[in-house]
Order: C-alpha cells, then sequence, then structure tokens
C-alpha cells in the first residue's frame, strides 16, 4: 500500500470501501471538469474564472471531459486506487465492461475509447488557490497496454491535491443512484447539488449552473428547457426534494433547491446563507474560451 495515494488517509472523514460508493472531492464535482456534452473532437479548452466558491484564479486546460464515458473510466480509476492505494492501477477492459452493462462484441471500440480518455487524462492540467495554497493538479502520468485487455496507469500525484485541497469536503457519492440518472444536464446537476448542499435550503444563481455546465452561451429557452427536464429527472428519481425558479419577469434569475432535507421553498434564506451567495462568485469573474455544453441532449 502507497500511502501517498492513500485517499482515507487524507480526509477528515470516513470513507466508505463498497463498489456502492466513490470517494470524491468537492473540486471533481463542482469544478467544470467533466461537463454536459457528448463532444469527442480533439479541442483543447482553456476555462479561467477569478472565483468559483471557494476556488480563486481557476484555469482548467483540457479537451473536453464527458459525464458519460470519460466520468465512467474516472470512476473505475478511483475505486481501483480506494480499494487499493499505489501509484500504479490497472485497468481491465473486460472488468470494465462488465461494470458498466457494455456488450462484449464492442471490446476493440471500447479499448480505442479507453485510451482516447486517458490521453485526455494525461494532458489535463488543473490549477486554482484555495485558503492561500496554490495547487497543479492532473490525473495520469502515462498508460500503456500490457496485454489480455489490461492497461497499466500511474496516477499522478497532481490527483491527490485534489482531494488534500477538500480534505474536508469529500464525498461518498451513491454510484446506485447516480447511474441511474440518464440525461448529462442531470448527472452534471446532481454532482454540484450534492457537493454544495451546506444548508437546507440552497440557492444558485443561474451563473453558477451555467458555468457547471459550461452552457453560458445557450440561449435561454433551449438552456431552461434543458434545466427544467433535468430536474424534473432529479425529482422522479428523488435525489432532489424540491426545486423552484426564482424569476423576474419571464427571466430565469436563481434557484431554489432542497436536495436532501424538508424545508418549505418560501423559507428565506438566513444572513449567514445570503452573504455566501453573494461571496461565491460574480458574473464578472468568469471567463471561458470555449462554452462545450450540447445544446439539446436527448432525455
Amino acid at each position: 500500500m502507497d500511502k501517498q495515494f492513500n485517499i482515507r488517509k487524507i480526509a477528515t472523514k470516513k470513507i466508505f470501501i463498497s463498489d456502492d460508493y466513490l470517494p470524491l472531492s468537492k473540486s471533481l464535482m463542482t469544478l467544470p471538469i467533466f461537463t454536459a456534452t457528448n463532444q469527442t473532437k480533439a479541442v483543447q479548452l482553456n476555462i479561467k474564472a477569478k472565483s468559483f466558491f471557494s476556488y480563486e484564479n481557476l484555469e482548467i486546460n483540457t479537451e473536453p471531459l464527458t459525464l458519460s464515458h470519460d466520468f465512467n473510466v474516472f470512476i473505475y480509476i478511483i475505486q481501483k486506487l480506494t480499494k487499493n492505494p499505489s501509484h500504479k492501477i490497472i485497468l481491465d477492459i473486460k472488468e470494465y465492461q462488465q461494470q458498466n452493462n457494455i456488450a462484449r462484441q464492442n471490446l476493440q471500440v471500447y479499448r480505442e475509447k479507453i485510451n482516447s480518455t486517458l490521453k485526455k487524462f494525461q494532458n489535463l492540467s488543473i490549477s486554482f488557490e484555495k485558503k492561500d495554497k496554490r495547487y497543479t493538479c492532473g490525473f495520469i502520468n502515462y498508460s500503456k497496454e500490457i496485454g489480455n485487455n489490461q492497461v497499466e496507469i500511474e496516477i499522478s500525484p497532481g490527483l491527490l491535491f485534489l482531494y488534500e485541497a477538500d480534505k474536508d469536503l469529500i464525498f461518498n457519492l451513491r454510484l446506485d443512484k447516480y447511474k441511474k440518472i440518464k440525461s448529462l444536464y442531470a448527472k452534471a446537476l446532481y454532482l454540484f447539488y450534492l457537493s454544495n448542499n451546506k444548508n437546507t435550503l440552497n440557492i444558485f444563481n443561474k451563473d453558477y449552473i451555467a458555468y457547471r455546465l459550461q452552457c453560458g452561451h445557450l440561449e435561454n429557452k433551449v438552456f431552461n428547457k434543458n434545466i427544467r427536464a433535468a430536474h424534473k429527472e432529479l425529482l422522479k428519481l428523488e435525489l432532489i426534494e424540491k426545486v423552484e425558479e426564482v424569476k423576474y419577469g419571464p427571466k430565469v434569475l436563481k434557484y431554489k433547491v432542497i436536495v436532501l432535507d424538508k424545508r418549505p421553498l418560501n423559507v428565506d434564506p438566513t444572513p449567514a446563507e445570503t452573504n455566501e451567495e453573494k461571496a461565491a462568485i460574480t458574473e464578472e469573474d468568469l471567463t471561458t474560451n470555449n462554452d462545450i455544453c450540447d445544446d439539446d441532449i436527448p432525455f
């Protein structure tokens, strides 16, 4: 066991070791790393923000990482790392297919898709400041096929920096619940809401949501349609309790969301909640060179 790569030793809370749970840091759920896109083109993205919640001077350089295939590969890596902390893991393609209910006749296709994802992971760079510390992070150093449909992966210590920066905010994501979500918008929203569920009633500016999904380019009509469909799915799956749009005339400005606990939506937030919301983000803090959220993802 390599203590340097032991997520359980980094966390200040108990981490469950189970196929049903995945330990994820707040950054991996809140930041626009894995987004609501099916884009597979080799486009290099440069995503920046002066401030996004507790992350200052954020910069992400990556090819588009999807919440479908790319995130599933990431889930596999973290599960392996959690069960057997080491700077190297073995990704077994047949085991990956079985975990994700992929037909065996698609083995060659998924070998190529996995290699493409690992290449993106190797080129990923995330940097931010938090609590007066600067973090520069990546996922993996290299990958190589070693025969029998297996790939050896060397984990970058930078992956653990994402956990170190959020060691008191590491979430045990219930995979059985998460995998029931079909739409990419709903997947992204669920991760975002769950990792920012500090209060019983949480209020999110529409700009927060658009930035997390990297959907700032969408027309309001299209954006609202997709977000409402995503909320409908999360409500149906009982992954959020209630959601309400806060409008100025016909324009949606904010969302009131109850994730786990029950409290009437007409209960006003406390002064502390209001101050935290104001400090979280301002519209001029956010810049992106490329918005990558798909215009309309089927539900």
